[in-house]
């Protein structure tokens, strides 16, 4: 399961994987829709969180704060 923001001609896919010592960490993918050469940019975190939603939570903020930065 993922979580999606769409800005603009963006959107971030958070999806959120559990890790094998316990825990879960995200990965947030860019996905840029602004041309017919469709392009994606993949991040992964190397946070571990407690919890399933801190995670999302986590993989979210990162995503907003990737929104921010292209709307500049």
């Amino acid at each position: 399961m993922s979580r999606m923001l769409k800005v603009g001609n963006h959107e971030f896919h958070v999806v959120v994987q559990p890790l094998p010592a316990g825990g879960f960490t995200y990965a947030c993918v860019d996905v840029d829709l602004s041309s017919s050469n469709v392009s994606e940019i993949r991040y992964d975190s190397h946070l571990r969180f407690e919890t399933e939603d801190e995670a999302y939570e986590g993989g979210s903020a990162h995503a907003r704060r990737q929104a921010v930065r292209i709307r500049r």
